[in-house]
This record gives C-alpha cells, structure tokens and sequence, in this order.
C-alpha cells in the first residue's frame, strides 16, 4: 500500500526550493546573495519521506504522516520558512527494498526536483548512496549502521549509529550494575535493520572493556513471538545481559520469553544468579513498545537504552509541553504518541531552520543539496525546541550524544544526563 501526503504536508521538504535543476546545479556556496526584490520565491518548500507505514516497522513508523500534517501546520502558523509555507508527501514501502527505491525514483522526476529526504529504512537508504550524491539529494535519514553512512556523502541521520547507542547503554549499565562482569549477548531481528548490531567495531570495543564481554549473537524473525531456543543457548554461554535493536513488539517477544523461563530480572539491582538484564536500541526505547508490553507493571519495566529525543513522559520539557499540546488538539491518539512522532519534531524543525538561514545567506536559488548537506556537516550543535539536540562535522555525519532512559510504571524517564558516545566509525574514516 502506498500513501501520498498532500497539502500542506511538509516542512522538511525541500522540494520546493530545489528550484529548477538548472539552478540547483549552478548555484555555489559562494554565491553573492540576491537582492529580496529580484530574489526568486518558491509557492511552498516540500519535504519528500518514504518509509514502512504498514509492515514490521509500522508501530512507530505509522506515525510520522499524522505528524507531517501536524507539523507543517503548525510551521506555517508560525509563518513557514521566511514566509513560504512547508509541505510533505510520503509514500509507504511496507519495509520493502523495491517499493523504497521506486519511491524514490518517482520523487527524483518531479519538477522541482527534491534537495533534501526521509528515505527508510537503512537498508533504503544504503541502496541509494551512489544516487543520491549524483542527484545532490540530502537523505536525512533516521540511526545509521556504519556501513550505511561512511564514506561521508549525502546521508545523514537524525540519530545517533545503532552501535554508538549500544556502547553507551552497555557502559551506563556496566558503572550501574553490580552483579559482576557484563557477559552481553545480542538478539536482534533476522533482518538488515536488526543485524545492524552485528558490527566489528563494537565487538572490537567489547573487546577493549573491562567488564564486558560480547559472548553471544542470536536472530529471531520479526513475526517470531518465541525466542526461548535462542535465550537457552545464550543462558549456556553466560549470558546476563540482552541487548536487542528491534522495535514495536521486538522487545516485548524477548523479555517474555525470558519471564517465562524465569530468567527475567526487570530491577537493574537484582544480581541473582543466572537472572538475565535486559536492554534495548533508541526505537526500542519508544513509548509503543511500553503499550505492547503492559503499560505500567508490564513486561518491559526495567528496561533500559538510549534516546537521542525527549520523550512523551517529560512533561516539565517545554518542547513536549508544545508537541503535546498539538497532538491533544489534533486528536492524535495513544497509538501515535512515539519517538518518531516526537523526534521527527525536531528533526523537521532543525531542516527548517537551517534552510532559513540558507536563505538569508544566498537566496531561495542558494537552497541546494549541496548547500544544505555543507550546513548540515558543519552545525555543532542545535537544540531544536528541547526535543532533541543535533551536531556533525564533516567527518561524522550523525549525533553523538543520548540520554539513557528506563521504563518505571510505564513512563519513559532519562536516568542519566546528556553522555557522549564512544567513537566507532570505522578507522580509516576517523
């Protein structure tokens, strides 16, 4: 099935401003700016995202069209980029290769063409590396695996990589717990979006800790809702830590099955012997999780992970209070009340943002891919509306800092303030 967004929809949608290609092409960094009189202006400024609205993913991803509609919205009440209203459009690929990449493939044919994206999942984003840097098309896309964004080109992600989330968690966890050495073991979904753990570097940093030991890696199917096979072989090597990159009920199947083998230990000061702790990557950490898991006193109390956002349960944060209140007036239910819904916020605004000030630096015409994806690489840091803090360099083209968070009663709290990731780009890109 796929969905279009229309209207209004956008916001990150640069489509608008790519102009004409020809104008896309030949316009520098360098350029002179033009003058407001003479200065070309676009009717609006579009946001093109493909990604699963209907498949595996679908928990937290269903919510990112509600929210295009609910953001622009609101972007242009606040008057839009320098007065030009934002827009999106959105297809749904079901979590299928093909339908992602034709998604994009329509997106790259219209008139004018896009400048910027939200192309998911990875493994979308990763089969259009080389054609987004020939069509200067910014992808920016959600967590990276290493593979997916080194070398540096046109994908950048909003989040940080799936295995600068995992050191980080496995560090806050390692300083907290007192049970002894960390014996991790990985289960994770049989797909490229699960597998996205299964990385060198990090079991070359694993293998630097003192403390923690990488001594298992399993895969279940998505549609798997038994992975007590999988746990028993992890319990006979040791195993007292899991670490999952799954997502919507990926990390209920697994803390279930564990409860009933009587090996879930869900309080992170419980040492008892044999007990298995378990954690989980930054969409696992999400509040659809926590409903498909029981809400308060579920099966996911006690779990810990990283979040790059603020979460919905914040709510002494200013930019949830926001966020929240749009949601409320747009009647938006439980169901999509996410990290998506909320991370994206500060995602779109954070494009927004910086395409304003392309425009006061060069003109509409100043608006290419080129131009953002440099601006992009080379902002350090930019809190957008308290929901989430974004920083690269041209070296390191997505986030490297997080809260860890943990499920109690059925909120998602940060237990720990901003931390810095440890750096696991791979060698020769450092």
């Amino acid at each position: 099935m796929r969905k279009q967004l229309f209207s209004f929809v956008n916001m990150l949608v640069l489509a608008s401003l790519v102009l004409v290609p020809l104008i896309v092409v030949g316009c520098a960094p360098q350029a002179e700016p033009t003058s407001p009189e003479a200065a070309y202006k676009p009717e609006k400024w579009t946001f093109y995202m493909t990604g699963d609205y209907s498949g595996p993913m679908a928990p937290i991803n269903a919510a990112h069209i509600p929210f295009s509609v609910d953001f622009c919205n609101w972007m242009n009440e606040q008057g839009g980029i320098r007065g030009v209203p934002v827009a999106c459009i959105a297809r749904d690929n079901g979590g299928d290769l093909a339908q992602g990449v034709a998604a994009y493939d329509y997106y790259r044919t219209l008139e004018p063409k896009p400048v910027i994206g939200s192309f998911h999942p990875a493994y979308v984003a990763e089969a259009l590396r080389e054609r987004l840097i020939e069509d200067e098309i910014v992808d920016f896309m959600n967590t990276p695996s290493n593979s997916t964004v080194f070398p540096v080109s046109y994908l950048i992600a909003a989040a940080p990589s799936y295995v600068g989330c995992m050191a980080t968690t496995m560090e806050y966890a390692k300083e907290t717990w007192k049970g002894g050495d960390i014996k991790l073991g990985l289960l994770t979904w049989d797909n490229a979006f699960g597998k996205a753990i299964f990385d060198d570097q990090f079991r070359q940093w694993c293998d630097e800790q003192e403390g923690i030991e990488l001594v298992a890696e399993e895969v279940f199917a998505p549609a798997d809702t038994d992975v007590s096979t999988q746990i028993m072989s992890m319990k006979n090597k040791g195993v007292n830590w899991i670490f999952d990159n799954t997502n919507g009920h990926g990390p209920v199947v697994i803390s279930k099955s564990l409860e009933a083998l009587g090996l879930l230990a869900q309080d992170i000061n419980d040492t008892t012997p044999g007990k298995i702790h378990r954690a989980t990557d930054v969409w696992g950490m999400d509040e659809s999780s926590v409903r498909l898991g029981g809400g308060p006193g579920g099966i996911l109390e006690g779990l810990i992970g990283i979040r790059s956002g603020a979460s919905w349960s914040e709510t002494d944060n200013p930019g949830v209070q926001m966020v929240k209140e749009q949601a409320d007036k747009n009647n938006r239910g439980p169901e999509l009340r996410n990290v998506s819904y909320m991370l994206k916020w500060g995602k779109w605004y954070f494009v927004t943002e910086l395409v304003g000030e392309l425009v006061d630096e060069y003109g509409w015409e100043g608006v290419t891919g080129k131009n953002l994806r440099d601006k992009m690489l080379n902002t350090a840091e930019f809190n957008a509306l308290d929901l989430a803090v974004f920083g690269y360099t041209p070296k390191h083209p997505y986030t490297m800092v997080g809260k860890v968070y943990q499920v109690q009663n059925g909120e998602l709290l940060p237990i720990t303030g901003v931390r810095q990731m440890p750096d696991l780009r791979p060698e020769e890109y450092r």
